[in-house]
């Protein structure tokens, strides 16, 4: 099987909605860039293991932190997508990972640490931006899904 065929969202029957739309929402281009993301973020994490010595213990420590922080919200949107959920669920995990993101960026007061500080020194294989960019194109294909009645409408005769 294909891997593009292995993402693809099927539709179904109309009890299944949103994936009853017609035509197959094909995620394939995202899932495989959130897999990059991944890989970059995991290379990162290697960079703080007994492999690379000369970092201060405190900076290592942080850095583990907030880099594996990045990865276990994907495992809802990954479950949440391979379960064929309603569309709000797939959404609101999108949302709740930009809104995350957003914050190693942007943090909110009262922190321990800064987590600009490892996303800078990072920044070399770790790219938020490139990733709020995946959660954002995921939430637009979401949003060109019709809405159950304008399925019906289409398919009267």
């Amino acid at each position: 099987m294909r891997v593009e065929a292995m993402w693809r969202m099927r539709p179904a029957s109309m009890s299944n909605w949103p994936f009853s739309s017609g035509a197959p929402m094909n995620l394939t281009e995202e899932l495989a860039s959130l897999l990059v993301f991944v890989g970059n973020v995991a290379a990162s994490l290697r960079t703080q293991s007994t492999y690379v010595r000369g970092a201060a213990p405190m900076t290592v420590v942080q850095d583990v932190m907030w880099l594996s922080d990045t990865l276990h919200g994907l495992a809802r949107l990954g479950a949440t997508i391979a379960k064929r959920s309603d569309l709000g669920d797939i959404a609101s995990v999108c949302d709740e990972l930009l809104s995350a993101y957003g914050h190693y960026r942007n943090p909110l007061p009262g922190l321990a640490s800064d987590p600009r500080e490892t996303f800078h020194r990072h920044a070399e294989r770790v790219d938020l931006l490139q990733a709020e960019s995946v959660f954002r194109r995921i939430r637009s294909k979401l949003e060109s899904v019709p809405e159950p009645r304008a399925l019906q409408a289409k398919e009267a005769p």
